[in-house]
């Protein structure tokens, strides 16, 4: 079987940067988004059936992301049928009857306690747990393709064993690279859990027919592990649909939140976990009270520092003056609040290893037309300095964040342009109608391509 070779590298220059993400397409057709467009008309492969196992599934009713809802329905779209294998663990409200007929999908729920907030070695049982319980699910759906999406690197277990004795092939996701990621911030310590981890690595790329990463990053650091599968590049995705925020919501949204009166506002909007540090955000938001007390930060989110972070922004004297916590709000309604916002922050703590992240936030701010400002070096800093749609700050030193969010925020025909120009970058890189055909095209041509040698499926 021919497996087409994937050993290029990915430049993250600033020179190669928009080239090395943007949808490659044959010479004389046009523009990505046309190409992007006409691929999804004239389809007419073979129709799949489609596991499709993703842990932290959310139809946009929780905080968590939608990729997974976006990419289902574009292959739904195209004549398959897709089926959901996910964990209640971002689904709100009572238990869910299963499976759940959502859209033109099929969602299979399986009921799983799960928390930014837990432990790392309760966390670690969360993911064995909805590994076993998936396993039953995805192998009596006895699909022709397995698409699975880490992390948890687990999610391989039921993605393989559904597999199994039937030749049907694997596509396999990276999200964030494990086991590199949780080794860094110390949460796998022993010599024996390291091992198992970068085993598990090894044979998800290995069952793998194609493999998808999110970022340059992520892409360079799966060929380091592993050269012999082709390894697809479709980062996260701009909705430009959910963030086309009329005046009217905006202005409704306002209303709602006196307090933030006629100030200009710096936007946080994501999980507060360990890894984001935005405690960051509050010694930037005591800096800017010097500087200029008109400018707030509002943070919107939940996780395991929630709690850290309103203490600290209540000792430094910021909280319910500069600097606001709303707590989680579901991605169907937080459009208006980016909409309401001059600027948006992507954040996470100081490891080499989160420069490769493809956070949803930061996407989200480019759908919303807002310029994004980032606290980490890699791809996205990058990109945003070379299109000019958002700035790099110091991690290191709040006061020097502060002026340099003071100088963007007061200019407004920069902050405008910067902002315009982050909407063309959405549009034209990473929005549902560039990069949902792309994704689609892997998975069809990994169901031609069928299990390559040493899968061990058969």
């Amino acid at each position: 079987m021919h497996v087409r070779s994937s050993t290029r590298t990915v430049s993250c220059t600033r020179r190669s940067l928009v080239a090395a993400i943007r949808p490659r397409k044959p010479d004389g057709i046009g523009s990505p988004v046309i190409l992007a467009r006409r691929r999804h008309r004239l389809h007419r492969g073979p129709q799949m059936k489609l596991v499709y196992i993703h842990q932290y599934f959310s139809a946009g009713d929780a905080p968590t992301g939608i990729r997974s809802l976006k990419l289902a329905g574009v292959m739904a779209e195209r004549g398959h049928d897709v089926h959901i294998v996910t964990s209640t663990a971002a689904r709100p409200g009572p238990p869910p009857s299963s499976p759940e007929r959502l859209q033109d999908i099929t969602v299979h729920w399986v009921p799983l306690e799960y928390s930014n907030s837990m432990a790392y070695s309760r966390r670690i049982l969360a993911f064995v747990n909805f590994a076993v319980r998936a396993t039953g699910v995805a192998r009596r759906l006895k699909g022709d393709l397995v698409f699975a999406t880490s992390t948890p690197l687990t999610v391989i277990i039921p993605a393989w064993i559904a597999t199994l004795g039937r030749g049907t092939p694997i596509v396999f996701e990276v999200r964030d690279l494990w086991p590199e990621l949780p080794i860094a911030m110390g949460a796998l310590r022993s010599r024996a859990l390291r091992a198992a981890a970068r085993w598990l690595e090894r044979f998800a790329y290995r069952k793998a027919t194609r493999i998808v990463a999110l970022s340059p990053g992520m892409r360079e650091g799966v060929l380091k592990v592993e050269t012999r599968r082709p390894v697809e590049l479709i980062p996260n995705m701009s909705y430009l649909d959910l963030f086309n925020t009329d005046s009217a919501s905006i202005a409704d949204w306002l209303a709602a939140n006196e307090w933030l009166g006629n100030r200009k506002m710096i936007l946080y909007c994501g999980t507060l976990g360990r890894i984001n540090r935005v405690s960051y955000l509050v010694d930037v938001a005591d800096a800017m009270r010097e500087i200029d007390p008109s400018i707030c930060f509002v943070v919107v989110g939940g996780g395991a520092e929630e709690a850290l972070i309103r203490e600290r922004a209540a000792n430094s004297g910021v909280l319910g003056f500069n600097f606001y916590m709303l707590g989680p709000i579901a991605k169907r309604d937080v459009p208006p609040i980016y909409g309401a916002a001059s600027l948006c922050t992507s954040l996470f703590m100081p490891l080499p290893e989160m420069e490769a992240n493809s956070a949803n936030k930061f996407f989200d701010a480019l759908a919303a037309g807002r310029p994004v400002a980032v606290n980490y070096g890699g791809w996205q800093a990058e990109l945003i300095k070379q299109e000019n749609a958002g700035i790099a700050l110091d991690p290191s030193n709040p006061r020097l964040a502060a002026e340099a969010l003071h100088t963007l925020v007061s200019d407004g025909p920069e902050l405008q342009r910067m902002g315009q120009n982050a909407h063309a970058l959405a549009r034209s890189n990473f929005s549902l109608d560039v990069l949902g055909p792309r994704f689609a095209e892997v998975l069809e041509g990994a169901l031609e391509e069928g299990v390559p040698r040493g899968h061990g499926g058969k």
